[in-house]
């Protein structure tokens, strides 16, 4: 993985930590993490993201697809 993907990762880490202490899920950047334990707070983020996405008439599949493509694209990008 590239710097850039690293630094993205590092900003979704932060957001996912802020998350995580608001909902009150075990999750401390901090500390190592059971990855399965990480993917229940990730998974329960993006579902409370596609709730906000329908309070405000966001097509969900649209954000879906596009944050499919970006992840993609960067991926393939990456420096």
């Amino acid at each position: 993985m590239g710097q850039m993907n690293l630094e993205r990762a590092s900003w979704a880490a932060v957001g996912l930590g802020a998350f995580a202490a608001r909902v009150g899920q075990a999750y401390d950047l901090r500390q190592e993490s059971e990855p399965g334990d990480v993917g229940v707070v990730m998974s329960d983020l993006i579902a409370d993201l596609l709730h906000l996405a329908e309070v405000r008439k966001i097509n969900v599949d649209e954000i879906l697809n596009t944050a499919k493509q970006y992840f993609d694209y960067e991926k393939e990008h990456d420096e």
